[in-house]
């Protein structure tokens, strides 16, 4: 049986993931895969695509074969991120090592957090170096067109 799910896990391809802290990104996150979804965009979401089997296998596994990586910054993302154990973190270091592109979308004015960056793994400082998109209520459509 669980040689079954490894073939379905493997063959099982997005073209994107979506990472985001279900707290306060949920919402954004599904209307995100709704509208790439709409365009033709396979999107890993986890509440979505979990199964039977492991699910931390089957999120590396869906990381790993994407090649693109959008995290969702909302106020409160990074803050566990200082825990080895948060998801959030575990998702972000397997993008980082993966080599996938990884587009930081930044939602309701996201500030990146500089008390944290000492606390933060190596290479997280550089995701606010890179090439974002802000997605705000009012402007949804404009970063989510084609």
């Amino acid at each position: 049986m669980e040689d079954r799910n490894l073939l379905t896990e493997r063959s099982e391809r997005f073209e994107c993931f979506l990472c985001y802290r279900r707290a306060t990104g949920f919402f954004a996150a599904r209307a995100i895969q709704d509208r790439l979804e709409a365009a033709g965009i396979s999107c890993f979401l986890d509440l979505d695509t979990s199964r039977a089997g492991p699910l931390s296998r089957r999120i590396q596994s869906a990381i790993e074969q994407c090649h693109t990586f959008l995290l969702l910054l909302t106020s409160d993302t990074l803050e566990r991120c200082t825990h080895p154990d948060d998801w959030v973190r575990i998702e972000i270091e397997t993008a980082l090592s993966s080599g996938c592109t990884i587009v930081p979308i930044r939602m309701n004015n996201f500030v990146w957090p500089e008390h944290l960056v000492s606390q933060l793994p190596d290479g997280f400082a550089a995701l606010n170096d890179l090439d974002s998109v802000t997605l705000s209520q009012e402007y949804f459509e404009a970063p989510c067109a084609g």
